[in-house]
């Protein structure tokens, strides 16, 4: 059948070396996501004229600050200090703004997908103040703030997906290679028994023959053929 050789042809990069293809990952919108889409001229006046208010009774400062300023410093701030979790870390700087929270540098490594990570943050922040529009906006993000950040904590608190789990949700005749790879690595480090790297006769069928993928015996034999095992 049409799928069971678009299956092999896909698994073949699982005995194939490493490196053999990489898949760009796909871009998360950045600051001016919203912007680009319908209500754009109101999101823009809605960030350049509304003010933040910030008062620090204990330090003698008071300061108001455009809405569009406040979002780009928080930007600003996750690519300079990198912490683990985004949202309270943006609520805490957010009480401080505009003086700023104390460098510290123990956060990860900012690379390409932690950027990614970064964007996607802000662009939904942007969205849904802007789709909101409060009157009061430094009461409504600091609300906002901390309900993004109990459901981050409890994100993070959860235990990885199985395979099973995985499979439940999502069909190996709708991914694409890359989604496949990523799928498949789990089963790849649990089968790989001797942990040489690769799979040999043995620990590939016992990846075929697993509950989750739900293969019959007839299938299993014709992969194993069709793979030259």
């Amino acid at each position: 059948p049409q799928e069971l050789k678009r299956f092999i042809a896909m698994t073949v990069a699982l005995v194939e070396p490493p490196g053999a293809s990489e898949a760009q990952a796909s871009e998360a919108p950045g600051l001016e996501h919203f912007f680009s889409q319908g209500r754009r001229q109101l999101a823009e006046k809605y960030f350049d004229t509304t003010l933040v208010a910030f008062q620090f009774p204990h330090e003698g400062l008071a300061a108001h600050h455009r809405l569009r300023e406040v979002v780009a410093g928080m930007e600003q701030d996750l690519l300079a200090f990198r912490p683990d979790f985004f949202f309270p870390f943006l609520r805490e700087a957010l009480a401080r703004y505009p003086v700023r929270l104390p460098r510290a540098n123990a956060g990860p490594l900012l690379d390409a997908v932690y950027g990614r990570r970064i964007e996607a943050c802000i662009a939904t922040l942007v969205e849904q103040v802007v789709t909101a529009r409060p009157e009061q906006p430094f009461d409504w993000l600091d609300d906002w703030l901390a309900t993004q950040a109990d459901r981050e904590e409890m994100e993070a608190n959860l235990p990885p997906p199985t395979v099973a789990e995985q499979m439940a949700d999502l069909s190996i005749w709708d991914m694409n290679p890359t989604q496949l790879s990523e799928f498949a690595l789990e089963p790849f480090l649990q089968y790989d028994t001797d942990k040489s790297g690769g799979l040999d006769r043995r620990e590939f069928r016992s990846i075929l023959t697993s509950t989750a993928l739900g293969f019959t015996s007839k299938e299993v034999r014709e992969i194993m053929v069709g793979l030259g095992f």
